[in-house]
């Protein structure tokens, strides 16, 4: 919701600092997690949004939106404008559309990499919000590791990926090849 927008922005219009916002952007992926850890910590902690699923959200939206954004503005820089269409108009009717399977690459992109996150997941939960990777974690006690059902937990994580891949497949091989031949 936030991030099609967003490239479209950066896709279509010219405005101060355009190339810095992109860059920050980019930076929020491309730096390790560790870096955030500690500051998100703390202001998560002022703020009351540790163990919230909010909280968890909200660093995941954070960490996303660059390669959202990265990614698809290459996808809507090919769309067409219209003539006398304004410019939400162009992007709901012609650049959408023409970026449905760049936005299907993106869209599992970012599943994986929300879906799979694990160290924002452990610092910035406790008990009542648990992702399913700190889930397979608890399965490891003191005593022993019962390896049976960490595999199973395994395989049930594996399972949505797995699931959502396969219902967007068409889409995401169109959207990485189109993208290889995007030009930036």
């Amino acid at each position: 919701l936030v991030g099609i927008p967003s490239a479209y922005i950066f896709a279509r219009c010219e405005f101060r600092f355009k190339k810095a916002f992109f860059y920050v952007l980019l930076i929020t992926r491309m730096s390790p997690g560790a870096v955030f850890v500690i500051p998100y910590f703390i202001a998560y902690k002022e703020l009351g949004l540790l163990d919230t699923y909010i909280g968890l959200t909200l660093i995941y939206f954070a960490s996303n939106l660059g390669i959202i954004v990265w990614s698809l503005r290459a996808f809507l820089e090919e769309a067409a404008r219209i003539d006398g269409c304004s410019l939400l108009q162009t992007l709901f009717r012609i650049s959408i559309p023409l970026a449905t399977p760049g936005i299907a690459s993106t869209a599992i992109l970012s599943f994986i990499f929300s879906w799979n996150e694990f160290l924002f997941a452990l610092l910035l939960t406790r008990q009542k919000v648990q992702t399913a990777p700190i889930g397979v974690l608890n399965f490891i006690v003191f005593e022993k590791m019962n390896w049976g059902v960490i595999a199973a937990g395994a395989i049930v994580i594996a399972l949505p990926v797995i699931f959502f891949g396969i219902a967007i497949r068409k889409y995401y091989v169109k959207g990485l090849t189109q993208g290889g031949l995007a030009g930036d």
